[in-house]
């Protein structure tokens, strides 16, 4: 999709950075709920989804990155950065493989 698309995701920096801050934010509010005795699954499941949607997004921005160019995108990796952009490409895809499994994994205390 990153390849064909004829749209720029590239210039959706600031937002994509908003929406994972919002993320950390929400994850760490999670984090603490436990600690006053409320156990919130739907809203475990709500951070997870919203995970699974934010990530998806930084592969289709970070795959236009890797592209640059070439791809008719206006910003670019340098030379000098395709280990950083393939380090970031994994994060990615590692980051939504442990939002789904925490997503449609089997919980035994609940």
């Amino acid at each position: 999709y990153a390849f064909y698309s004829q749209q720029d995701f590239t210039g959706f920096a600031p937002y994509v950075f908003c929406a994972l801050a919002a993320l950390c934010v929400f994850g760490a509010a999670l984090a603490l709920l436990p600690m006053f005795g409320i156990s919130a699954s739907w809203a475990t499941a709500g951070y997870d989804f919203l995970g699974v949607l934010i990530f998806s997004f930084f592969i289709i921005f970070d795959t236009q990155l890797m592209l640059g160019q070439w791809g008719g995108h206006s910003t670019a990796f340098s030379v000098d950065d395709y280990v950083f952009a393939a380090l970031n490409l994994y994060m990615d895809i590692v980051n939504i493989f442990l939002h789904l499994l925490s997503l449609f994994g089997r919980r035994d205390s609940e």
